[in-house]
């Protein structure tokens, strides 16, 4: 994945996100729904959820998931991605 391929899913799916705390720093937190939760699994790729799998909510309709753990792993500068909304 890379930070073009996943500011395109975002715009595509209309995906809500916000910046939060996560414990001692700042994280994404992403909203995914059912219906886009296969297109994001193959955007990430299967090997992040071989072994461990990655922690998320589960709401109705759709998923609550941090972000700072996906972007680290495939490389990805979430600043780039998830503009603040007093930085646009």
């Amino acid at each position: 994945m890379t930070e073009l391929q996943l500011y395109r899913w975002l715009k595509s799916t209309s995906t809500e996100w916000h910046w939060r705390d996560n414990g001692e720093h700042q994280d994404v937190i992403m909203f995914i729904s059912f219906y886009d939760l296969r297109e994001f699994n193959d955007l990430i790729g299967h090997t992040i959820t071989d072994e461990e799998g990655l922690e998320c909510t589960l709401k109705d309709g759709y998923i609550c998931i941090w972000m700072q753990e996906i972007c680290d792993y495939h490389d990805v500068n979430m600043g780039n991605v998830f503009v603040r909304k007093e930085e646009k």
